[in-house]
């Protein structure tokens, strides 16, 4: 019988000696690899009905990120997403203290400060990286 529980025994023993986080005999942990995502999401009301937008953020130290949003029956190409007459422009690796919006659409342009408040996500668990910081910011464009 005991010749039987060595290769189990041998098998448990190497499996926590190459995988840590593995081990039945340890507790471990196991971390996934969800990325973050979109950080700064940037929500327009007043949105023209089929929009052609460009959205510009800028920092404070000259950084800026952008999208170009083309949205037609409910459905929007780059990283937008419209409906309702909200859009909602997504800029990714951007998390300033502070930020101007430019947006342009059909010859108008709008600029707005913000003063974002970011969100601390862990989407692999608080042990696991990476930490994620997300903030949402909203606009409204002037009457055209």
């Amino acid at each position: 019988m005991l010749g039987r529980r060595v290769p189990l025994i041998a098998g448990l023993f190497l499996m926590s000696a190459t995988c840590p986080g593995c081990s039945p005999f340890s507790p471990g942990k196991v971390c996934t690899v969800m990325g973050c995502g979109p950080s700064f999401a940037v929500e327009i009301s007043g949105a023209p009905a089929q929009p052609s937008m460009v959205v510009v953020a800028t920092a404070p130290e000259g950084s800026s990120k952008s999208t170009t949003c083309h949205c037609a029956n409910g459905m929007c190409t780059g990283m937008c997403s419209c409906a309702n007459g909200l859009c909602t422009a997504y800029l990714e690796d951007f998390t300033p203290p502070t930020a101007t919006i430019r947006i342009s659409w059909d010859s108008q342009t709008a600029e707005f400060t913000v003063r974002p408040t970011y969100e601390t996500t862990y989407p692999n668990g608080l042990d696991c990286p990476p930490a994620c910081y997300h903030t949402r910011v909203a606009v409204t464009l002037p009457p055209p």
